[in-house]
């Protein structure tokens, strides 16, 4: 068959072909759409049915709506009075209404008046009995929630369906209570129907749905628990639609259906005969335009081409074919004579690529067999080995005839289970990379290899490298094993100094406490006085280096985090400057602040880390620093996040160079640092470890003979409030203020010295205490005594803290639950929910935590100031007392900001007697604060200044520089 022969025929299957496929495309498109607007159109004609009914039913309801807020009605529906029957409940009145039943229902189900009417005999009915059994309190009926509350629908009676509505009964001017419910019936008879497909102008058929006669595919609607819709085509000529109607308890009661023509469908079958015919004509006409084309413009050319090619293949690559035209039949022939052309050339240079590809070939085998790492290739679907190279077969320890062509990777994986990962990851990902396994040789012994490979999926193999890796799995077994001994020991060091700070701040409780309450009593002479006095200050002392230990511990431990606050940045640099201003200038150096304009006064931080920092670096350059000058300097360098930088910039000896690499590790003190002999050496590390807490960092730049620069950032922001606190010295409390209740107090300890603390400052302002030494104790005192508030130790024998106090709040929470619980006599009845504070030697933050969390009001630290217990039973209780006088003239009741105030000299002192002056010398000696304020007071008022020197001096602990002005 010619090429002419074949263009005619498939021109003339195509063009019947399309014409087939285009009626079947119009017909199905065409006849779909025409079935849809048809069904679209049918489902509006049901759902107008649907919204006739619906809206009947609400015309229904509203018809009867005065009958239901009427006065007469709210009286009838309690007493019956038969007078408002005869008056309203006549038979002309309900076949007016068109009603089928009537009844007035009490709330509790009880039926005031009741009665079925039949519209065709116009006589009075009993109410249907299957009606009747709907009529109590549960059923939906009779349940109206609100005034407003109206019910309306349908229910399927044996007698046939009837339309139903349920309205509260109120008063005339729509008020409550609720007397009872109007229920009002009319059966949806053949006559109703009759109206509504006048209405709606359809054939209209409504029955019950247990007799509705459905089509075999909506006969699940029987069971159906929503309302639905469907479409069902008759015939041809008829269609018909089906509305499932659900009752006022959601169930299905009745089927609406409707008839219509199908003027739509026959319509489109009309257009589509038409559309064939159209297409059938067109389909031909353009047939014999595409032949007649064909052949003009390609089908006579192409023969000529194909005869001219048929010549080239009898002669050589030198001939060409004509190229005629400039269409894509001439852009043929010149590629062909291009392609020619390259076939002449592509001989020649296939040589040169032959040559050059047996040179690579040879320098990679180079490189495959030179190499130090095992190159090996495997077949994927059974394992076998097609090549490797030998530093492959040499780490295996196998012959090469033994390795190629053979099956060995399941030997040679001493874990199946590593040989079954490598082939998951080949098979999922295509690639293995870094993948570690041990590995066997053929004598037997193991090595740790370090595999990876990638698969080629065309052709099925895994081309992989694997290197010796033994020494290395070695090396790390034995530092991992250095790693966790460090951690080990430096968790047992972490517990060690936590448990040892525990045991050293229990007796240190009671040395301060002891001496807090020696120094309450004022019974001492002044010298008995200043040596409690020294005492109570070498246990702060002692206090202060404990907490710096127990600072590492936390830090180390991870147990340190931030506790940011709205502050106000200018002051507390200036609380800085002042506290540190009169030690610099008795040492006759400068100490200088140095703030950015735009410094922000108020941020949210931490302000007592920042303020610890900036007291330690401060600190350090005030203690090493002999002549010159100390500079803080503080300025804002990023404002998202906002970041400040601080300075603390001093003229001292400097570090040295060596020192520098060890000033910030906790217990490492610098040459100057051991010469001082003061410090535990933990300032720096402590400030380091603060100010990575809130996200910044500290360095140092330091010459020697020359000075020391220490710079930290932070990370904060603008605070969003800006209320001050004010510094405030809490007065002594020497009593109890008159008209409270007697307190009990209840202490539970096992120390017998820390209760004793307790017990002698509680009873001292009139507090009546008890004593427990265990939770066991606590618990049986609290049953027996009622406590209003319980100071509970944690760390107790028997049993500890957290328990007694768990089950304290549950025998609490228990009474106070128990409807049946006796009430407690007399003056036990005011202390309804025990107050427990707990009271230990820990620190650290989780346990306070866990202390509140077991159900303790507050937490207190030992050794505790015996302003914070005053302060705690104040703030639970309620407590007032009563306070001993200020002694000092310079106290006030708010603090005022720091006045700059001269250097204090010796020539100021020369106003006061010797006598005087020795004195003063003895207690700046002994760092007696009470006896310096006393001498303090003697000074003339004609010399303020001198006595505001030396509060000042006092206030910032400025003994050494009073001594030396002495």
């Amino acid at each position: 068959m010619t090429l002419r022969q074949r263009t005619l025929l498939i021109i003339g299957v195509a063009v019947v072909t399309l014409n087939a496929v285009l009626y079947l495309i119009a017909s199905s498109l065409l006849l779909r759409n025409v079935q849809q607007a048809e069904t679209e159109d049918t489902r509006k004609q049901l759902n107008g049915v649907v919204s006739v009914v619906n809206q009947s039913l609400a015309q229904f309801n509203r018809n009867f709506a005065d009958w239901a807020i009427w006065d007469d009605a709210y009286e009838f529906v309690q007493n019956g009075d038969p007078k408002f029957i005869q008056s309203n409940l006549i038979e002309g009145q309900l076949k007016t209404n068109q009603i089928n039943l009537i009844a007035f229902i009490q709330p509790s189900g009880r039926i005031t008046f009741g009665t079925g009417f039949d519209l065709k005999t116009n006589q009075k009915t009993p109410v249907p009995a299957d009606l009747l059994r709907r009529f109590v309190p549960s059923d939906r009926l009779l349940q109206h929630s609100t005034l407003k509350s109206s019910i309306s629908g349908v229910v399927p009676l044996s007698d046939g369906i009837m339309m139903i509505i349920s309205r509260p009964i109120l008063t005339s001017d729509n008020r409550g209570p609720i007397r009872g419910s109007l229920v009002v019936g009319r059966y949806l008879d053949q006559a109703e129907v009759q109206k509504l497909s006048k209405i709606t102008r359809l054939k209209l058929d409504i029955q019950p749905i247990a007799t509705a006669p459905l089509p075999d595919r909506l006969e699940s609607w029987r069971r159906r628990d929503r309302e639905a819709t469907a479409i069902q085509v008759m015939n041809a000529d008829t269609i018909a639609g089906y509305a499932l109607f659900q009752d006022i308890y959601g169930q299905p009661a009745l089927v609406i259906r409707t008839e219509s023509d199908r003027k739509i469908y026959r319509q489109g079958q009309n257009t589509l005969r038409f559309l064939a015919g159209s297409m059938l004509g067109t389909g031909i006409v353009f047939g014999i335009a595409t032949l007649f084309l064909l052949e003009r413009l390609i089908l006579s050319r192409l023969a000529k081409l194909s005869s001219e090619v048929e010549a080239i293949s009898q002669d050589n690559l030198s001939s060409r074919v004509s190229a005629v035209g400039n269409d894509e039949l001439a852009q043929v022939a010149v590629g062909m004579n291009r392609m020619l052309a390259n076939l002449e050339a592509y001989e020649t240079s296939r040589q040169q690529a032959v040559k050059a590809l047996k040179q690579s070939e040879r320098k990679f085998r180079n490189l495959f067999e030179n190499s130090q790492v095992g190159i090996f290739r495997v077949r994927m679907d059974d394992s076998v080995i097609l090549d490797a190279n030998q530093q492959f077969i040499a780490m295996i320890g196998y012959a090469s005839s033994l390795v190629i062509g053979q099956t060995r990777t399941t030997e040679l994986y001493v874990d199946p289970n590593d040989r079954d990962y490598a082939r998951e990851q080949l098979s999922q990902f295509g690639e293995l990379h870094n993948f570690e396994a041990q590995v066997r040789k053929q004598d037997g012994s193991i090595f740790w290899g370090l595999c990876s490979a990638r698969l080629d999926r065309e052709l099925g193999y895994v081309d992989g490298v694997i290197a010796d890796i033994s020494h290395r799995k070695t090396v790390e077994t034995e530092l991992r094993r250095t790693v966790e001994a460090a951690e080990a020991a430096n968790r047992a060091k972490s517990v060690f100094l936590s448990n040892m700070s525990h045991e050293l701040r229990t007796p240190l409780n009671v040395i301060l406490g002891f001496s807090q309450l020696l120094l309450r009593s004022g019974s001492f002479n002044p010298q008995q006085t200043e040596y409690v006095d020294t005492i109570n200050r070498g246990g702060e002392h002692l206090l202060t280096l404990i907490n710096d230990v127990l600072e590492m511990s936390k830090i180390e431990a991870g147990r340190v985090t931030l506790t940011p606050i709205d502050l106000d940045l200018y002051k507390l640099l200036d609380w800085v400057h002042q506290m540190f201003k009169m030690k610099a200038q008795s040492k006759g150096l400068q100490l200088l602040l140095e703030s950015d304009p735009d410094l922000p006064q108020f941020i949210y931080a931490d302000e007592s880390k920042l303020r610890q920092v900036l007291v330690n670096l401060v600190g350090n350059a005030v203690k090493f620093t002999e002549n010159g000058a100390i500079a803080l300097r503080v300025k804002p360098t990023a404002t998202s996040p906002l970041t400040f930088l601080f300075e603390v910039e001093d003229t001292g000896p400097g570090i040295a160079l060596a020192d520098q690499a060890n000033l910030f590790k906790p217990f490492v003190q610098t040459a100057s640092g051991q010469q001082s002999q003061e410090g535990t050496g933990l300032g720096l590390a402590i400030s380091q470890k603060f100010v990575d807490l809130m996200g910044g960092q500290i360095d140092v730049s330091s010459t020697v003979g020359m000075g020391t620069v220490f710079r930290f950032t932070i990370k904060t922001a603008i605070a969003i409030s800006t209320a001050q606190r004010s510094a405030y010295t809490a007065p002594t409390v020497i009593g109890l203020a008159a008209d409270q209740p007697t307190y009990r107090i209840l202490i539970v300890e096992d120390k017998s010295e820390n209760r004793q603390v307790l017990r002698e400052l509680l009873t001292s302002v009139g507090f009546e205490v008890e004593e427990a030494v265990n939770g066991l104790e606590a618990i049986d005192c609290w049953e027996r005594w009622q406590p209003h508030l319980i100071w509970m130790d944690i760390r107790m024998p028997v049993m500890d803290g957290y328990e007694a106090t768990q089950r304290i709040k549950a025998a609490s929470a228990a009474r106070q639950t128990n409807a049946a619980q006796e009430p407690v006599d007399g003056d036990r009845d005011d202390c309804p929910e025990p107050i427990i504070i707990a009271i230990t030697g820990s620190v650290f933050e989780e346990d306070r935590k866990v202390a509140i969390n077991m159900g303790c009001s507050d937490f207190v630290r030992k050794p505790f100031q015996v302003e914070i217990i005053f302060e705690k039973m104040a703030k639970f209780l309620g407590v007032r007392y009563r306070y001993a006088a200020v002694e000092s003239s310079a106290a006030v009741s708010e603090p005022v900001p720091p006045q700059p105030i001269g250097a204090l000299t010796a020539a100021d002192l020369q106003v006061m007697p010797t006598e005087w002056l020795h004195e003063v010398h003895q207690a700046a000696s002994r760092a007696n604060t009470k006896q310096l304020h006393k001498l303090i007071e003697q000074i003339p008022a004609t010399h303020a200044d001198l006595a505001a020197s030396l509060i000042q001096l006092v206030n910032d602990f400025g003994f050494e520089e009073i001594v030396e002005v002495l």
